[in-house]
């Protein structure tokens, strides 16, 4: 895949997959997949499946074995058509893990998986170097509330954080003042907490 086409949000998303399973962790998948499912549980289309993704997250930050999650989705109602994503532990599992959850939950908002994928992974073909000196206490406070309380109002705040920083670079600039959807694990929000 070119950049061109990792940019080209008409692109059908599947092909996303090919770049995910390059250049994302373990846990950036998982964030995609909680991502998903948080968005997935506010449509109709959800039905009765089990609210989920607080355990993906927790997952993504603190891996456990799947027994642990075993006990807890039992306690809960509903079927067990997001829970999949828990099981593996490796990267190959984690991302058909993945693509099955977004192949099987189609959606109403089509464009919605892609938009997650970029918004985790940013633009692998133009990686960020990412300057120690925009961490200021300024921008890693407002990031880690963010990330902690998953509302992430305050991105255009730490665009203007990072920029009073030093911070020239256009793409995170950008990224923190675009309409997002802006979620845990974006990839701006984890360069300014120094996550993978």
């Amino acid at each position: 895949m070119t950049e061109a086409e990792w940019l080209n949000e008409n692109d059908a998303y599947p092909r996303q997959f090919l770049v995910v399973q390059e250049h994302a962790s373990i846990r950036k998948m998982r964030l995609i997949a909680a991502a998903f499912v948080r968005g997935l549980q506010r449509l109709p289309e959800s039905g009765d499946a089990k609210l989920c993704e607080d355990l993906i997250e927790a997952a993504a930050d603190r891996p456990r074995p799947w027994d642990e999650f075993e006990s807890e989705l039992y306690a809960r109602p509903g079927n067990w058509r997001f829970a999949h994503i828990l099981w593996p532990t490796d990267t190959n599992g984690v991302v058909k893990a993945l693509r099955k959850l977004v192949a099987f939950n189609h959606t109403t908002l089509a464009d919605y998986p892609l938009r997650l994928i970029h918004e985790v992974i940013g633009n692998p073909f133009r990686p960020v170097a990412f300057s120690s000196a925009w961490r200021t206490s300024t921008a890693v406070a407002l990031a880690a509330q963010m990330y902690e309380s998953r509302e992430f109002g305050a991105m255009p705040i730490l665009a203007d954080a990072l920029q009073d920083a030093g911070c020239d670079r256009a793409d995170v600039l950008d990224h923190c003042r675009g309409p997002g959807p802006h979620v845990r694990g974006c990839w701006v929000v984890d360069l300014v907490l120094g996550k993978e």
